[in-house]
């Protein structure tokens, strides 16, 4: 599809240097320089949820998300969904670029088991050091394609798309799901990525509490489901709250807010190899 469209050659390679900039190497830059403040981002409830590398594929499979529903659209609208296509892949280039803005100045990470118990598990312990968890980029990209995928097929009145987009939005919370079970990230990581979606797309409808009340309820069913989705919308919460009260006083935006909610707790600072 990109090779019979040129005009994708430019938005999606900007998207694939932006990926490689501002995404791995300053994890590598840190982890051979040691040049940034890393944090751990633990949450104690996260030791509630059980660790499953069975989940692996499904956990690599957010970036196959997005690349079947650029798919689709064009398979279903032809050359009417190119321009559209090429805005998805720069607004995908802008979330790495906003969550760089928190990564440079502060990194994050969790402790993840060491045990390589298959392939994908050795792929996703070498192609990523684990050092960019706050705010979680793959809940801004898995919320970000369903959100874009529902306001262009919407707005189309040659079909209808309500059972593809409810399928996207169940890939979405499953996905989610897997990024714990995995332990790539912490209970704090994901409403920290929720909190960074609704504040650049406040307009989407999108609602964090209800998205983390239907998570843990496809892949499994753990018993202390209630209380790891509250703590999430606990977190969730406390940062929106903040946001509101910096931005009223004029003293900051999301990125100064999940900034001080990583410098917070000094007791967790750690140095990669220290």
């Amino acid at each position: 599809m990109i090779l019979l469209h040129p005009s994708l050659y430019r938005p999606l390679f900007s998207y694939l240097f932006t990926v490689i900039r501002y995404f791995f190497f300053p994890q590598y830059e840190t982890m051979l320089l040691r040049r940034r403040r890393v944090v751990n981002v633990d949450h104690e409830l996260d030791v509630l949820i059980p660790y499953r590398p069975q989940y692996a594929g499904i956990y690599l499979s957010f970036i196959h998300m997005w690349i079947k529903s650029l798919q689709f659209m064009y398979t279903e609208f032809g050359g009417k969904s190119i321009p559209y296509i090429a805005d998805f892949f720069r607004q995908l280039g802008f979330l790495y670029r906003e969550a760089y803005a928190v990564y440079r100045v502060c990194q994050s990470t969790t402790r993840r088991p060491k045990k390589i118990s298959s392939w994908r598990v050795l792929l996703i312990h070498l192609a990523d050091p684990h050092l960019h968890c706050v705010p979680s980029l793959h809940v801004l990209v898995v919320c970000f394609t369903w959100i874009k995928m529902r306001d262009f097929l919407l707005q189309e009145k040659s079909g209808n798309y309500h059972k593809t987009l409810d399928a996207l939005y169940e890939e979405a919370l499953v996905i989610i799901e897997t990024i714990i079970y995995m332990k790539q990230h912490s209970l704090n990581c994901i409403a920290a990525g929720l909190f960074v979606f609704s504040r650049l797309f406040p307009h989407c409808g999108f609602s964090a509490e209800k998205f983390c009340s239907e998570l843990f309820t496809r892949l499994e069913k753990p018993s202390c489901k209630n209380e790891v989705t509250a703590a999430m919308v606990s977190t969730y919460q406390k940062l929106d709250s903040a946001y509101k009260y910096y931005t009223s006083c004029g003293c900051g935006d999301y990125k100064t807010v999940l900034l001080d909610f990583l410098t917070e707790k000094p007791k967790h600072n750690i140095f990669i190899n220290s």
